[in-house]
């Protein structure tokens, strides 16, 4: 009995072990991606600036 709980719970803790690195990949993928967009905001923003400068001058 209390074995198959040592089994158990060292089972458990690597699945656990293995889940908090799955949440740390994807936490730090999660960053990655919203530092892209706001890349790419800031890019369409200053594209649309240039666009009305462009707009002005024809």
């Amino acid at each position: 009995q209390v074995q198959t709980l040592r089994s158990e719970n060292d089972f458990l803790q690597a699945e656990n072990n293995f889940l908090q690195e799955e949440v740390a990949i994807l936490t730090e993928f999660g960053i990655f991606q919203s530092g892209q967009i706001h890349q790419q905001e800031e890019e369409a923003q200053s594209n649309n600036e240039l666009w009305a400068i462009v707009q002005k001058e024809c």
